[in-house]
Parts: structure tokens; sequence; C-alpha cells
């Protein structure tokens, strides 16, 4: 299996990402702190619940410059991976907050 593509809102740090892989072998660079374990934790979460530790136990939300959680808003994380027989797949998962104001 290949991924193909993937895309992030309102996940971890990311407001909202979206890539498309051209090739077979792809580089990440960047920057520390400048989200390339996102982009893991992100493909881990869509297909296993973990992040990229492996820990189920982790904050997907957003969060705001001040380290506040950003509230009421849906995560999405969206992957289309490509089978070994050339067919594509989509999987996406999405968390909304149950938001209550008192």
């Amino acid at each position: 299996m290949k991924l193909k593509s993937l895309y992030l809102e309102n996940f971890m740090g990311v407001y909202e990402f979206s890539f498309d892989l051209k090739s077979d072998l792809v580089k990440v660079l960047g920057r520390n702190a400048s989200g390339k374990t996102t982009l893991v934790s992100a493909f881990n979460w869509l297909n296993w619940d973990k992040n990229s530790d492996w820990a189920t136990k982790f904050n997907v939300r957003r969060l705001n410059p001040d380290g506040t959680p950003v509230n009421n808003t849906v995560i999405t994380v969206k992957a289309v991976i490509v089978d070994n027989n050339g067919e594509e797949h989509t999987l996406q998962k999405s968390q909304k907050q149950n938001w209550v104001t008192k």
C-alpha cells in the first residue's frame, strides 16, 4: 500500500494542511517544532488511535498561541491510500467536541 495524500484540519498544532505525494520516496524536512511529527501522529491516529510515540492518550485538539485548547471545532484527518491492486481507498476520521456552555 502507498499513501497518496493526507489532509489535516484542527489536528494538534495544525489549522489546515494537505499534501499529495507524487513519488514513492518522500522526505519531510523542517525545523524543530514545525509539524513533522504531527504528520506521523495524524496518520497513526487515523489508523490506530495512537500518536507518533504509539501512545493512546494524547491531545489531538489544536491549541491557541497561549497554549489553551481551541474549543468548538471539528478535528479531521483524511488519507487516500492506493492498495497493491492500484485501487484508491479514502480513510477519514473526525472528532467533534461535545461543547456545552454553562
